[in-house]
């Protein structure tokens, strides 16, 4: 928690050290680390210095491999000041770390405190690590250089060259923060709710993350009136069968404001290409919708899809953006 991020430590006057960070998720992480004796007191482009129960720790950073919506993790790559020890520190969503796991680990440990966590609303991450032999960093070294002054296909590169060194990692732990609502928004959200204004959840959360944010901030209820479709499935027919079932109740129900439907990413994609006018119809129906593990891109699909739909206009003007 203390290396594998992108925060910078500012040291005051007096001694004290606080944390500059683009993530407030990142920032949440160091100040945690530093609370459990490993405080992050310097750090530059170069090395990194850490002071663990009051002893100091210097590490060079050697490479960082970036945190992207498609990746959904980010590593450093560091080497201990004292041993020359050459280490991989990654974390990141459980689908993206997790399954990069080493063998014989109890990998469903893990899946149930993400399970628990994100039922009361909190935003999780997975922590993990490995030694690397100088050799083998050298020679991905290389490669990772290659790919980052690639004309061509740089990002695609980039991300199969970070993807090859990030494998057979010792799992950590999960982290658990909590995304507090600003003061007002539940109220907000019901006075447009009763203004007759639909309301969607874009976000880049977990199902169950964005739904009990959903009940927090009254974009959902869980009164006996109220039903939340989940448009989801293992396999392309099961999401579009969904998406069809989701239809047929929200046409057939004479009061849809209790109705609200909850899709992943995954389902977005296919329903966007294979059931988009089915989509529609959904959407000119629905009042409230929560569409989680949204990229960045897929959110701006949705936007342009309801921005045409609200505005009646022809659905030529629908281009992936």
């Amino acid at each position: 928690m203390a290396l594998c991020n992108t925060v910078v430590p500012i040291k005051s006057n007096d001694g004290t050290v606080s944390y500059k960070a683009q993530s407030q998720d990142e920032e949440a992480l160091v100040n945690a680390a530093a609370k459990l004796n490993m405080m992050l007191i310097s750090k530059d482009t170069i090395t990194a210095e850490i002071c663990f129960n009051g002893s100091k720790f210097w590490y060079e950073l050697l490479d960082i491999l970036e945190f992207t919506s498609d990746r959904k993790r980010m590593s450093v790559v560091v080497k201990e000041g004292e041993t020359g020890k050459i280490l991989l520190l990654s974390k990141g969503a459980d689908e993206a770390l997790l399954p990069r796991a080493c063998p014989g680990q109890q990998i469903q440990r893990y899946l149930e405190a993400v399970e628990m966590y994100s039922q009361l609303g909190l935003r999780t991450l997975c922590l993990g690590w490995r030694d690397l032999k100088e050799n083998e960093y050298k020679e991905w070294s290389k490669n990772f250089q290659k790919a980052s002054c690639s004309l061509d296909n740089r990002e695609f590169k980039i991300a199969e060259v970070c993807n090859s060194l990030e494998q057979d990692l010792q799992i950590l732990g999960v982290t658990a923060i909590e995304d507090r609502l600003q003061d007002g928004v539940p109220e907000t959200i019901k006075l447009l709710r009763n203004a007759g204004i639909n309301v969607w959840m874009l976000t880049g959360d977990k199902q169950n993350t964005a739904i009990q944010i959903g009940l927090l901030c009254n974009l959902i209820t869980s009164g006996p009136n109220s039903q939340l479709l989940s448009i989801s499935g293992k396999t392309e027919e099961d999401v579009l069968r969904s998406l069809e079932r989701a239809l047929f109740i929200m046409k057939n129900t004479s009061e849809t404001k209790g109705l609200a439907f909850v899709l992943d990413g995954w389902a977005l994609e296919l329903i966007l290409k294979h059931s988009k006018e089915s989509f529609t119809r959904l959407a000119m129906l629905s009042k409230t919708a929560i569409c989680c593990r949204m990229t960045p891109l897929q959110k701006a699909q949705v936007y342009l899809l309801l921005f045409i739909i609200v505005f009646n206009l022809p659905f030529d003007l629908y281009i992936n953006p």
